[in-house]
């Protein structure tokens, strides 16, 4: 094998170990950070509507409340979102109303 060939595969091996381990690095460091935010949103959102249903909830009215109408007109949206290149035609939160107990 001639001395040149055996270079370029002793190079094509470096670049591609050091790329693997450089994105295996960045990758590392990116999906805590992401993580982090989706939990922070969800947490958010879920005393969002737990302070809207507190009243009902502490009253025993969450029955005859507006709450399944409302949730059955928010799973009838359709947000027509860009998000990052996505397209997001469609609502799915999972909404359970549980008590402390």
């Amino acid at each position: 094998m001639p001395l040149g060939v055996r270079i370029f595969l002793v190079y094509f091996l470096f670049v591609g170990l050091t790329g693997y381990f450089v994105l295996s690095t960045v990758m590392d460091e990116v999906r805590p950070g992401v993580r982090q935010s989706t939990e922070e949103t969800l947490v958010d959102t879920a005393n969002l509507l737990a302070e809207i249903l507190r009243q009902d909830v502490k009253n025993g009215t969450l029955a005859q409340s507006d709450l399944p109408e409302m949730l059955e007109d928010y799973g009838k949206r359709v947000p027509q979102a860009d998000i990052w290149g996505l397209r997001k035609e469609a609502v799915n939160h999972r909404i359970y109303v549980t008590d402390a107990s």
